[in-house]
């Protein structure tokens, strides 16, 4: 288990994200994806983490608090907090506990320090008892038609007035919080695709492919991946009609073709990107390339070496 909680690598370069269900083994990216029926809610009772319960009812974090939820500009919310997770043996599935909570609280403890170490229960799977932010987050990773690469992944850059989480970074084709009311990880995520970019994937085609814990701003994330039958310019239109367009700047493509490899590598690393963001694009890439090279000796040097070229050129991981 002691992988488990180790930051992930783009080929040798550090980045502060740990993948806790797609694990890296002996540097070969692994396949896992799991659909929205092998991805198990539970919800939690928050009394059952006293110590974590007393620490934020006490009147100086309920003061952090307030000012933290003074300074939300669009307001407090209803958030799900991640208590514990496990998977089967084949990893085929995932189950998860949840507690009510709120964004002022994780925007909290990032003024309390010193409580938890980010790797703390990240081995065993039990974290509700840490006393460190927690907070989850979705994001997902369009695939369409495009007339110039054949295949494109759609990304974003997010309005930094509006977006509070990695708001300098380059991100996933759609990204937001898992609210209380969303019934599931995967009804999170449709409900800010639709909201971001005014585009309704079928849940039944959506696949989780990365899960896993932001060490840097101290949330978990899931990363989500979908095969759009719209052209990248069809989704690009409808999203102009989106309630949220004001959370971003602009949304972009990258070619996802295996001969345009080194247009995808420049538009990769003309930015800096969210961690999760990154790796999940890392994952999609090595699934690409493996399905086209199907000698697997050949396949994993192909995506090593587009690893490298991507940690050689990159502005900031």
């Amino acid at each position: 288990m002691k992988n488990l909680i180790k930051k992930a690598k783009i080929f040798r370069e550090e980045i502060p994200f740990v993948e806790l269900m797609s694990v890296e083994e002996n540097g070969v990216l692994p396949e896992i994806s799991l659909n929205y029926e092998k991805v198990i809610l539970e919800a939690d009772n928050a009394e059952n983490y006293r110590e974590y319960w007393g620490f934020i009812t006490k009147e100086h974090f309920l003061e952090i608090q307030r000012r933290a939820a003074l300074a939300l500009k669009y307001g407090d919310s209803d958030t799900k907090r991640l208590t514990y997770f496990s998977f089967d043996n084949g990893r085929n599935m995932l189950r998860l506990g949840f507690h009510p909570t709120k964004y002022s609280i994780y925007k909290s403890f990032r003024e309390v320090t010193g409580q938890s170490h980010w790797g703390e229960g990240l081995d065993t799977g039990w974290v509700g008892s840490r006393l460190l932010s927690n907070h989850c987050g979705t994001g997902i990773f369009i695939d369409c038609a495009d007339n110039d690469y054949g295949r494109v992944l759609i990304d974003m850059t997010p309005n930094h007035e509006v977006i509070d989480t990695h708001r300098l970074c380059r991100t996933y084709s759609a990204s937001g919080s898992l609210d209380w009311g969303d019934k599931s990880v995967f009804d999170g995520i449709l409900r800010e695709t639709l909201e971001e970019i005014n585009y309704s994937p079928s849940v039944e085609k959506v696949e989780l492919i990365s899960f896993g814990y932001d060490t840097q701003l101290n949330y978990f994330q899931f990363s989500f991946y979908y095969r759009a039958k719209e052209s990248w310019k069809e989704i690009f239109e409808e999203a102009k009609k989106a309630r949220d367009v004001n959370e971003y700047l602009k949304i972009d493509r990258i070619p996802y073709n295996i001969n345009y490899l080194k247009e995808a590598t420049d538009s990769i690393v003309s930015v800096p990107w969210e961690p999760s963001a990154l790796y999940s694009i890392m994952l999609l890439f090595a699934r690409l390339i493996r399905k086209e090279i199907h000698n697997d000796s050949e396949a994993e040097n192909k995506i090593s070496e587009f690893r490298l070229s991507i940690e050689k050129r990159i502005d900031r991981i």
